[in-house]
């Protein structure tokens, strides 16, 4: 299995200055493939019930919660040695 690591970014400081909406990242994230896949999968838990994660393949991508857009995660592949 490959190492990948999880990245927090603050939307309002890392994305388009602040003007980048949920329907545009989720847009966004839709159109990186035909295999994308949005789900609410913790419905049965009262505190994450919004959170939209996107998954590429089958394995999750992107969460955020959507109470919540300042924040979204995303999991990354490490850079190589150089």
């Amino acid at each position: 299995m490959e190492n990948s690591y999880w990245f927090i970014a603050a939307i309002g400081r890392y994305f388009n200055n602040g003007n980048m909406n949920i329907e545009d990242y989720r847009e966004y994230c839709l159109s990186l493939g035909e295999d994308m896949e949005e789900k609410l999968p913790f419905t049965a838990f009262r505190y994450a019930s919004g959170v939209l994660v996107f998954y590429v393949h089958g394995h999750m991508f992107s969460f955020f919660d959507c109470d919540n857009f300042s924040v979204i995660t995303l999991k990354c592949q490490p850079e190589p040695d150089r």
